[in-house]
């Protein structure tokens, strides 16, 4: 879904959205989606008459495995670089498991609906920068 000129939004089932952001030569990911969905992004790059070589970044706006899930595999395909904050980095590389998010009782329930068969996301192969 085009959102603004240069940003398109990649719809994982209603539940989960990465973004596309356009410059004239390259793309920059925006988290990744869930696990096993790399296909998603693939064709959401291919629908917009681009290669997967012109993903040049991919960014992670946190670690919860609903953003973090396609990071390594679209790393091994594309060589593209993986951008998150530091304190992120143990939980994406896998050295770590991010605690529970602290959720409001109506958040809660929310969460549980949406994340409750989200797969955990493999370990991403680059140490991700600040």
């Amino acid at each position: 879904m085009q959102i603004l000129p240069n940003l398109r939004a990649i719809d994982f089932n209603s539940r989960v959205w990465a973004y596309l952001y356009t410059e004239a030569d390259s793309l920059t990911l925006i988290d990744t989606g869930i696990a096993g969905d790399v296909q998603l992004i693939l064709d959401a790059i291919a629908k917009m008459g681009r290669k997967p070589a012109d993903l040049r970044q991919i960014v992670l706006t946190h670690c919860h495995k609903d953003h973090v899930g396609t990071a390594s595999a679209l790393h091994r395909l594309t060589g593209a670089p993986v951008l998150a904050h530091r304190l992120d980095g143990p939980f994406i590389r896998g050295e770590a498991q991010p605690a529970d998010p602290i959720l409001s009782e109506p958040e809660q329930a929310i969460f549980n609906a949406v994340a409750v068969d989200i797969p955990d996301a493999e370990p991403a192969g680059r140490t991700p920068r600040a």
